[in-house]
């Protein structure tokens, strides 16, 4: 592991420290799952669990777009801002805007939403329609790139 990695996971767990994920578990619970599902059942890099560990930190926590950039670099920043929901912004449109970013941007949200799919009964049912919808939406867009998902909720 890089030390990119390690201060991914550690600004994670610090920044996130106290909040809770949809099933009332602490949060950095929910990005070690997310961060899992990318590196072992997408095959994702190093790049791609920092971006795990960090998908969340701008929507959920003081830190900044431009903090992240100058911890970690442009990239991420990209990644991460592409993988950040703004206020008032439609959910289809947040999708497609994930979708434009690319690979990177693209497997970590399908990580997000299979840890949240796989809550089952935890989650409410229009979250479920909401999420299932999305996940097909990436699997389509990331076949288009000639590297189908194969993995199941």
């Amino acid at each position: 592991m890089t030390t990119g990695y390690y201060a991914a996971v550690q600004l994670a767990e610090d920044l996130h420290q106290g909040q809770t994920d949809k099933a009332g578990k602490p949060y950095f619970e929910h990005l070690e799952r997310v961060a899992e599902i990318v590196r072992v059942e997408l095959k994702g890099d190093i790049r791609d669990a920092i971006n795990a560990f960090l998908h969340d930190i701008v929507e959920d926590t003081p830190v900044s777009l431009r903090l992240i950039e100058r911890i970690f670099d442009r990239e991420h920043r990209l990644d991460i801002d592409a993988l950040s929901h703004r206020d008032d912004e439609p959910y289809h449109v947040y999708i497609d805007r994930i979708i434009a970013r690319g690979e990177r941007a693209m497997i970590v949200k399908y990580a997000d939403l299979l840890d949240h799919l796989r809550l089952g009964h935890q989650i409410p049912a229009s979250l479920v329609k909401r999420y299932t919808k999305s996940l097909t939406k990436i699997e389509v867009a990331y076949a288009a790139l000639g590297k189908p998902m194969q993995v199941s909720v």
